[in-house]
């Protein structure tokens, strides 16, 4: 295949991928970096120890959601991937006689592993995330996001065969669980995991509740230290691939820290905000999750996402209608002047988000 073939491809299906091939010249190299495909060369012409050792194990790369930093590819082995799929099979009561719609994309991990979960137990399963999909397949169990289950308030659906329905990715949308429970009478449970972890914990209890993320998963030991979620057990990722093998996601102590604030109230996990470092504005620390609640109080703001920006500077992206004038007017008179003085507000239609919700904080950088 062609350097230019491989560009093509790679266009099409729009996602990253690995070469693992020794053959391919720093030529050829250079000219995919210049198309801006995510790659990865792994150099197995060296007698030393060489990258591919320590890729021997890996069964799976996945990228990470690259919601708040650029997206990084996980490496996960056959050990890790059975572990989950052995363990949602058992939690979920899954069996042949299931009928599985996966509505969210395979690509990702929660969708992948609900999908392998499934097919490896016998049970029939659709992938799609239209409504006639659904109609179809008249399923059991329901893998979706939350956009997807608003999607579904709009139609005239018999949902009476549903037993379990999942959303993942980010928090379902304001009083969604509330409307999809009055109109169908099935309460939307959370699935809350990590690529480089899996499913960490799932909402199996009676009614299903919107305020938590559920029960952690028994083949994994999770924690909360300093506030942050901590997953240790075979599960979790091998390391991150770099042009120089594998980079580490745990420590000596095998735990591995997620990104995500929480606490453990009577065995059920709760999530807070996402843990990120505080922007320096100068010689000031910004807390960017304080500022975006503040700043969401402000009437004619729908969504707001703070970020730094080049030169020790603060950006401010608000979506809402003439929002610029009240934002631009309340960090006049709350922020401290020299952090005013570095800050710019920036109005957009909406935020990006990938498919299963998540803000991609990374993408407001430039």
């Amino acid at each position: 295949m062609t350097t230019r073939a491989v560009v093509d491809l790679l266009t099409v299906i729009g996602q990253p991928v690995v070469l693992l091939s020794a053959s391919w010249t720093d030529e050829q190299i250079a000219q995919l970096e210049r198309e801006t495909v995510s790659m990865l060369r792994i150099n197995d012409r060296s007698t030393a120890a060489s990258p591919m050792t320590e890729l021997a194990g890996v069964a799976l790369c996945q990228p990470t959601s690259g919601s708040t930093s650029k997206p990084r590819l996980a490496a996960r082995s056959d050990r890790a991937l059975w572990s989950e799929i052995a363990t949602l099979q058992t939690v979920l009561e899954l069996t042949p006689r299931d009928r599985v719609l996966c509505s969210s994309a395979i690509s990702h991990s929660y969708g992948l592993m609900a999908t392998l979960a499934s097919i490896s137990c016998g049970a029939d399963v659709w992938l799609g995330n239209d409504v006639e999909t659904l109609r179809a397949a008249r399923p059991t169990v329901i893998f979706g996001l939350g956009p997807y289950y608003e999607r579904l308030l709009e139609h005239d659906l018999d949902l009476s065969a549903v037993r379990l329905a999942f959303s993942a990715g980010a928090p379902l949308p304001e009083n969604l669980y509330d409307r999809f429970l009055d109109r169908f009478r099935i309460p939307l449970r959370q699935d809350y995991g990590t690529t480089e972890t899996g499913t960490i914990s799932l909402d199996l209890s009676a009614t299903g509740s919107p305020e938590d993320v559920g029960t952690p998963m028994p083949h994994i030991d999770v924690r909360v230290s300093n506030g942050r979620v901590a997953v240790r057990g075979d599960a979790v990722a091998l390391g991150y691939v770099t042009n120089g093998g594998l980079e580490r996601t745990c420590g000596p102590d095998r735990w591995f820290e997620t990104a995500d604030s929480g606490w453990l109230d009577g065995g059920r996990l709760r999530l807070g905000p996402r843990v990120r470092d505080p922007i320096l504005v100068g010689r000031t620390a910004v807390r960017a999750d304080d500022l975006e609640r503040q700043i969401e109080q402000i009437p004619e703001v729908h969504e707001v996402a703070v970020v730094p920006a080049a030169g020790s500077r603060l950006k401010i992206v608000v979506v809402g209608e003439r929002v610029r004038g009240p934002v631009t007017a309340w960090c006049r008179e709350n922020l401290p002047a020299p952090v005013y003085r570095a800050t710019r507000v920036e109005t957009r239609r909406s935020l990006p988000r990938s498919p299963a919700g998540k803000l991609l904080r990374n993408e407001l950088l430039s």
